[in-house]
């Protein structure tokens, strides 16, 4: 497992010679587990690669919703796409996230935003029911939480 220092330092070196290709090529071929996500989405991001940055997030390995998320929305102003992403989390991820970055939502794509609400509430009035990740992956064992209230993102609207 690379250091975050070492990382840094790999990604600072591509970024400097603006090598992109070099820079994917790494990201798309290196397992994750050989260098530190957090730092190299960080150094990406930093350097404007918020793409390649994105990317790292979204990894199934990974898992930086919240940096996914938020590069979405401040640098790709990508709301639907962004909601329709905390449409694919669990329950208790989509709701904090949507209690964080609500209000960006409501105001940018607020017919999508009052859909995933709906959905993670359970009061979606069309289509399937709200369905956990694992649930629908055959996984068995503990009972899913309930549902969020409604009351508990009442300040999405707000």
């Amino acid at each position: 497992l690379a250091e975050s220092e070492h990382t840094a330092l790999l990604l600072k070196c591509y970024t400097k010679l603006k090598d992109f290709s070099t820079l994917e090529e790494f990201l798309e071929k290196t397992p994750v587990s050989q260098y530190d996500p957090a730092t190299a989405i960080d150094v990406l991001e930093t350097a404007g690669y918020y793409g390649l940055a994105a990317a790292i997030a979204q990894k199934p390995e990974v898992q930086k919703h919240e940096d996914y998320i938020r590069i979405s929305l401040e640098h790709f102003k990508s709301y639907a796409k962004a909601v329709d992403y905390l449409g694919e989390l669990p329950r208790p991820e989509a709701s904090r996230l949507l209690l964080e970055h609500g209000r960006v939502l409501m105001k940018n794509a607020p017919r999508e935003t009052v859909g995933l609400i709906r959905g993670i509430c359970g009061l979606k009035t069309t289509g399937e029911p709200w369905e956990e990740p694992s649930a629908a992956a055959g996984g068995a064992g503990a009972s899913a939480p309930a549902p969020p209230c409604v009351h508990d993102l009442l300040p999405v609207f707000v």
